[in-house]
């Protein structure tokens, strides 16, 4: 358990054991949209989840009112993404024996569809696609050596959102800031 909310939960249960009243939790979804089904749990395939929507539980006093104002207490927080469908992923090991010479990389191949057998057309699609990922992704240091962002390698990449909702690192801010420092040294 996240330690905010363990102490949380020990000051409800202490409270609860000295007479005070239950802390009564509600789960709430925004922006509302009729119809929606909780993102925080299974939900059908047929639920839209192009949009982004904050999940928080809430402790509330009194009665919700929409016309007053509300001031609460933020416990704890952490941001999580609903995974796609179909997901272009890479993974990486570090081995360091004293027999280890360097590059050394795994492909690990997951069949598209689950048979039961693997098929051979299989993994050279999977290898193909490997090797046109590879060349998309791509960055001669010629292309990067003489801006800016020489100084960021290796390069980073960071999730993105539509909406203000998904906390996230939007890099786009900085570009008015990257083109004075870039014009101011030439």
């Amino acid at each position: 358990m996240r330690r905010p909310l363990k102490h949380l939960e020990r000051v409800a249960i202490l409270s609860e054991g000295f007479g005070g009243a239950a802390t009564a939790l509600n789960a709430y979804q925004v922006p509302y949209a009729a119809g929606d089904c909780w993102l925080g749990a299974e939900f059908p395939p047929t639920q839209d989840t192009s949009l982004d929507r904050l999940l928080y539980a809430a402790g509330l006093s009194a009665a919700w009112d929409a016309t007053r104002p509300v001031f609460g207490l933020l416990i704890d927080e952490w941001v999580e993404m609903l995974p796609n469908e179909v997901e272009t992923t890479g993974l990486a090991f570090h081995f360091d024996r004293p027999n280890a010479e360097p590059a050394q990389a795994m492909l690990l191949v997951v069949p598209p569809v689950l048979t039961g057998a693997w098929h051979w057309q299989d993994i050279v699609d999977a290898v193909n696609e490997t090797l046109d990922l590879a060349k998309q992704r791509a960055v001669e240091p010629s292309q990067i050596d003489a801006s800016a962002f020489a100084r960021l390698l290796p390069s980073l990449l960071f999730a993105t959102a539509r909406s203000e909702i998904t906390l996230v690192a939007d890099l786009a801010m900085n570009n008015a800031m990257t083109f004075r420092v870039m014009e101011r040294d030439g």
